[in-house]
């Protein structure tokens, strides 16, 4: 489960830092004077709103889909088919003591720019 959530927010970091889709949000955070140094020690992400691809780095790695669902990253319709839960949103992942990635919180973000959920 530790791992999921590891590559979860690699995933999201990587696309702030170096796709075109995290550039607005990469823009929101700078306004708020986050920069890329803060984006970098935290491991703050995005998750796009036409999705990251968990579902595929989750099946290239071989991580459980399943226990991708339990995280609450996944969710599934119809029985069988699989999506992602997040979309359009700064991800943060949520470390403990111990320097694992435990979770995820979220600001929704919009043409309008970010707001907290």
């Amino acid at each position: 489960m530790y791992r999921i959530n590891e590559r979860t927010a690699a995933n999201y970091h990587q696309i702030l830092l170096q796709q075109p889709a995290g550039q607005k949000a990469l823009d929101y955070l700078k306004s708020r004077k986050v920069n890329e140094k803060i984006a970098q020690r935290f491991m703050i992400g995005y998750a796009p709103q036409i999705g990251s691809g968990l579902l595929d780095l989750l099946r290239r790695e071989k991580l459980s889909v399943k226990d991708a669902m339990r995280l609450g990253l996944i969710g599934q319709r119809n029985g069988q088919q699989f999506h992602e839960k997040f979309f359009a949103r700064l991800m943060f992942p949520i470390i403990n003591a111990g320097g694992k990635v435990v979770g995820f919180g979220g600001r929704v973000c919009s043409t309008k720019g970010c707001r907290s959920i």
